[in-house]
């Protein structure tokens, strides 16, 4: 009976041990629960006391949680080098990539990407273990030239090994052969890369910088090796000459200071990139172009203001054929005694100028403008062009101000026109009064009347005339060598029209007026056309805008000094 009684006191501890058991496994869950009660069932079935029984419960939770720990950590280093080989793939697509972009970059600079490396360490050169099949090497760090504060940058690595960045100061870590960081701050940074074999027998490592732009540098993360002398400061872009002709090389450099620093010095000239110290360029036409230049180093950069040239040439004019004469200051009397010639006044030209000799001819609107206006085409290139308004004549003049920078191009003015259409001259033409002279010396109508000296109307009768435009030069010079003054085409001038201008105006030195201005604007001409005859003095006008097959011009040239 004793011995029932025992069993069952057996029994009733062990059953209090089997719940007190399974109150210390119910804290797991999973497996780790399941681990935790075949362990005390075990230890339950050995026959144990109570206190020998709670022990061997305690002992096996501790073993369960260190299998589970154990299993954990496999899992944690099998998704890590899962992980690290997912990399692999993702990063081997990137470094090829990387690399045929390093490769244009190299090419197209002339230049490798040293101005980011400040030092490399010499790879090691100890013998790997027997068990190490791979060395760890670094062939090429690729870095991002234009880093921006904000923007996520990448870094990739080609070489061999397990590669580990610390970047900034900070020295954050990442992991892989290509990781992207985020600057939040300008500045510049290093960054470390070390490559690992895998039973880390030999290391290899090397520091780059990366420059962060967007301000200036803090210089708590500027490079050791950069200092105020260090950064890039553009002093001058020396220009190879004052003056710049089309067609001609020239080379440019700048001025910088920087010390001891290997710098990128990049031009920009009419949207063309060089890459050097200088560069050289030719321009194909004249016209304005813009120089710009940028130098860059680790330590910081620095670009210049655009720099506009204008390219021009001092002999164009003259190989198109216009020649000019040269028109020295004096007074005369400008005006005559009908209509609004009245009254005649004295007027002074206080200035030297020059003046062509022949109107401009449809060859060298051509050359210029690109175009034909003439109404009178087959007359041939050496006659003058002629249907152009006084805005298309201004345009010419423009441009022909582009391509000589050694002179100012312009419309006579209508005191200039008569003064040298007079050419010293005081009486109707500058070859005397005699009408019946005008045929030889003017390219007029058959049937043209005229304002003669002494107040008298003159009809002339030109039985040879062309009755149209003939080419320029073909008459007689006047005193000062211009020709065609009378009849051809008449000549548009600056001065606006006013039939009472010579009665109100008091100005007698350089009279010009220009009391007009739009496309209606009326406008004076001069001497005369293939329709009209003209005597020295003679006015015609136009509105602005109009586009005659009698109407031309000549140009006036000053000094540009």
């Amino acid at each position: 009976m004793k011995k029932i009684f025992a069993i069952l006191i057996l029994v009733f501890v062990s059953c209090l041990d089997m719940v007190a058991a399974q109150s210390q496994c119910n804290q797991y869950s999973g497996r780790r629960k399941e681990d935790c009660l075949r362990a005390a069932r075990a230890a339950n079935q050995g026959g144990n006391s109570g206190a020998s029984n709670t022990a061997s419960t305690q002992a096996a939770a501790a073993r369960a949680r260190e299998e589970r720990q154990r299993r954990i950590t496999a899992a944690r280093e099998e998704a890590r080098r899962e992980e690290a080989r997912r990399e692999a793939r993702v990063a081997a697509a990137r470094r090829e990539a990387n690399r045929r972009a390093a490769a244009a970059r190299r090419t197209n600079n002339n230049t490798q990407n040293t101005a980011n490396t400040v030092t490399q360490a010499p790879q090691t050169t100890d013998v790997p273990d027997a068990a190490c099949t791979d060395a760890a090497t670094i062939i090429d760090v690729f870095v991002p030239m234009d880093a921006k504060v904000g923007e996520e940058i990448c870094f990739d690595l080609e070489g061999n090994g397990l590669v580990t960045w610390l970047i900034g100061e900070s020295e954050e870590e990442k992991y892989g052969n290509t990781v992207c960081h985020t600057f939040a701050q300008t500045g510049a940074y290093t960054v470390k890369v070390i490559v690992d074999t895998e039973c880390d027998t030999q290391q290899t490592a090397r520091t780059v910088a990366v420059s962060v732009g967007g301000g200036n540098k803090p210089e708590a993360v500027i490079p050791s090796i950069c200092n105020a002398n260090n950064v890039p400061q553009i002093k001058a872009i020396n220009l190879p000459s004052q003056t710049f002709s089309a067609g001609q090389a020239y080379t440019f450099t700048a001025t910088v200071d920087v010390f001891d620093v290997e710098s990128i010095y990049t031009w920009t000239i009419d949207g063309e990139t060089q890459v050097g110290a200088t560069a050289t360029k030719t321009f194909a036409k004249a016209g304005n172009y813009p120089i710009r230049l940028k130098v860059e180093n680790v330590c910081g950069s620095v670009e210049n203001e655009t720099l506009p040239i204008s390219i021009r040439t001092n002999n164009a004019v003259e190989l198109m054929g216009i020649s000019f004469a040269n028109i020295a200051p004096g007074g005369f009397v400008m005006g005559d005694n009908f209509f609004d010639d009245a009254p005649p006044h004295r007027v002074k030209i206080t200035e030297t100028y020059q003046i062509s000799k022949q109107e401009v001819t449809q060859k060298q609107w051509q050359t210029v403008m690109g175009n034909n206006p003439s109404k009178n085409n087959r007359c041939g290139e050496n006659c003058p062009v002629e249907s152009v308004s006084y805005a298309e004549v201004q345009e010419f003049i423009s441009k022909l101000n582009d391509l000589d920078f050694t002179h100012i191009y312009r419309l006579p003015t209508e005191a200039e026109w008569e003064f040298a259409a007079r050419a010293g001259s005081n009486t109707t033409w500058y070859f005397g009064n005699a009408a019946d002279q005008v045929c030889l010396n003017a390219n007029v109508g058959q049937r043209v009347d005229f304002e003669a000296k002494p107040n008298t109307l003159a009809k002339v009768t030109c039985s040879a005339a062309a009755n149209k435009t003939v080419e320029v030069g073909r008459l007689s010079a006047n005193a000062f060598g211009l020709q065609d003054v009378y009849g051809n085409v008449a000549e548009w001038t600056q001065d606006c029209y006013d039939e009472f201008f010579y009665l109100q105006n008091t100005i007698d030195e350089n009279p010009i007026n220009f009391n007009c201005s739009g496309a209606q604007a009326i406008r004076v001409i001069r001497g005369g056309s293939w329709t009209k005859g003209a005597t020295s003095s003679k006015r015609f006008y136009a509105p602005a805008d109009t586009k005659d097959a009698n109407i031309g011009f000549r140009l006036v040239r000053l000094s540009a000094e």
